[in-house]
């Protein structure tokens, strides 16, 4: 088995898209930044991510069965620093600017959904928890996509060596910066 450090050394190399996970559950907000989003399959659309745990956000995420992917903005770095610092707590909704995204749902044990999203993310991707897989310290997280909001502009935040970093636009190309949302549902 590989040693901790040269993992942790290895994975430090990997640049990843930076999200901040939102759920509601029994009236309360729960957030956490993460960079182990990853889309799964496109039929259906599930994503996958990776969630400690003992992290305060996990539980009411399972509980609910209802969480919304916030893919940050490389504008939106202050709302990942809060997400990512200790304490956790509806505080953190105080930083950057939330929608409530309400939907009703079969499934769910409260029939009206209420997701927290935040306003001018790169995406907001609406999501049903499919299952939870238990390694180590972490779930490894299955969670459909029932709903999408994307901008048109692509200018995610990124997250490498233990900081973050925007992407660089293409050679000889100017920065993009229209900021309109469209909807995507899926059919």
């Amino acid at each position: 088995m590989a040693e901790r450090d040269s993992f942790r050394g290895a994975m430090r190399r990997m640049a990843a898209t930076v999200c901040v996970l939102s759920t509601q559950h029994h009236g309360g907000r729960f957030g956490i930044t993460v960079s182990s989003v990853a889309s799964l399959t496109l039929e259906p659309p599930t994503l996958c991510f990776g969630v400690r745990r003992t992290s305060p956000f996990c539980q009411p995420m399972i509980d609910s069965g209802w969480l919304c992917v916030n893919v940050l903005s490389r504008e939106q770095e202050a709302i990942g620093r809060v997400f990512a610092t200790p304490p956790a707590g509806e505080h953190r909704f105080e930083t950057g600017e939330w929608f409530i995204h309400d939907m009703v749902s079969e499934t769910a044990v409260e029939a009206m959904v209420r997701l927290p999203c935040l306003v001018r993310a790169q995406a907001n991707l609406v999501c049903r928890l499919d299952r939870t897989i238990a390694h180590g310290t972490h779930y490894l997280c299955l969670a459909e996509v029932e709903h999408v909001l994307a901008q048109d502009r692509i200018a995610p935040l990124l997250y490498c060596d233990g900081d973050y970093h925007e992407l660089a636009p293409p050679s000889g190309q100017p920065p993009a910066s229209a900021h309109h949302l469209s909807s995507r549902n899926r059919a």
